[in-house]
């Protein structure tokens, strides 16, 4: 049966239950199909969280800099499973990277490369202010 095959590989790779995250662009409906049987058990495997590409891209377009989502590889527009899985973490991966020396903590990167004051934190990209009330940090 297909769903054993899935989570035989699932296990395979990530064998501890509930770590697993279901990953992909709006995979909401995804995870609806594995809520019923025989699906379900695979998705008692994954953790109850999820990892929504598309929501990421939605973030990336309203606070940003523009240099992000201009980097983003381009979609083929096959859809195919196999072709839509690749494509998504190709996607995540640029996001990772982007994510990757962000000004977390001393010694990231400088306020300007990270977006201070553009408006990550709540405001949209291109508003003036601060992230949080006035003092600069933090997120709301």
């Amino acid at each position: 049966m297909a769903a054993d095959a899935l989570l035989a590989y699932i296990r395979q790779h990530i064998p501890t239950p509930n770590t697993a995250l279901l990953a992909g662009n709006s995979i909401h409906m995804d995870r609806a199909f594995l809520a019923r049987e025989p699906w379900d058990r695979v998705l008692k495997h994954l953790h109850y969280r999820v990892l929504d590409v598309s929501s990421i891209k939605e973030a990336a377009r309203r606070w940003a800099p523009p240099a992000v989502l201009e980097g983003v590889p381009r979609k083929r527009l096959r859809h195919q499973a196999r072709g839509d899985v690749e494509e998504s973490l190709e996607e995540a991966r640029w996001y990772m990277r982007c994510f990757d020396g962000m000004c977390v903590g001393s010694g990231g990167a400088k306020e300007e490369e990270c977006g201070r004051g553009s408006g990550i934190g709540g405001q949209e990209r291109g508003r003036e202010g601060s992230r949080s009330g006035g003092d600069g940090g933090g997120v709301n």
